[in-house]
């Protein structure tokens, strides 16, 4: 099973249609405590994403449909490679 953290801003409305064997994790804004999860989706504005960011364990994946990578450098650089998908 694939465990998916996701802003729980969202409503799970839009996440309705992920297939039966992926956990859907909600992450509040002010996330203060350890979760293992192997995909992140993060909240598009950097300065709600970037504190959660920290208490994440496990991430492999960062699913983003933001533009560019500068919102998040500073708070990835220690612990991630930064890959552009233009052309993916």
């Amino acid at each position: 099973m694939i465990r998916v953290g996701y802003p729980a801003v969202y409503s799970s409305e839009l996440l309705r249609d992920f297939p039966e064997d992926v956990e859907l994790i909600p992450l509040p804004d002010g996330l203060d405590h350890t979760v293992e999860i192997d995909v992140w989706i993060p909240n598009p504005y950097p300065t709600r994403a970037i504190p959660v960011w920290p208490h994440l364990r496990g991430v492999k994946l960062v699913l983003s449909l933001m533009a560019g990578r500068s919102g998040f450098r500073d708070g990835w650089a220690a612990r991630n490679d930064l890959q552009r998908t233009r052309g993916a």
